[in-house]
């Protein structure tokens, strides 16, 4: 993981990089027993709410992702026979690389200038 950062201003919850990368990393969320899937579902839930009225604005001049991999699986969620099954994604070779991002409490923006990967589940 390379980071650059251009201005980095916590009390005001400001983040503006210059450029992130990452590559070849595995990045992975499971989900198991489905009483502890409820208590994170909810906590997560209540930390979105929080970090969305904390208010923070990031600038990313750039990101890349390259050659990463990514999986979720629900286990509380059968797998779908048929379609797209947002409960099991895997994906290897996942690539993205994006110019000028932007996320605030209002606004996501960004210019997607190279993506790709390789799906191994999340379509039957």
């Amino acid at each position: 993981m390379n980071i650059k950062p251009n201005t980095i201003d916590l009390d005001n919850r400001v983040l503006d990089l210059k450029d992130a990368s990452v590559r070849e990393f595995n990045h992975q969320l499971e989900t198991w027993q489905k009483e502890q899937a409820r208590v994170v579902a909810k906590e997560v839930k209540q930390e979105v709410k929080s970090q969305a009225a904390a208010g923070w604005h990031i600038k990313l001049g750039s990101i890349a992702l390259r050659d990463d991999s990514l999986r979720f699986d629900n286990d509380n969620e059968t797998r779908t026979k048929s379609g797209i099954d947002y409960a099991h994604i895997k994906a290897d070779g996942l690539t993205l690389e994006v110019k000028d991002l932007l996320l605030s409490p209002d606004s996501i923006a960004g210019s997607i200038t190279r993506e790709s990967l390789k799906n191994k589940a999340a379509l039957s």
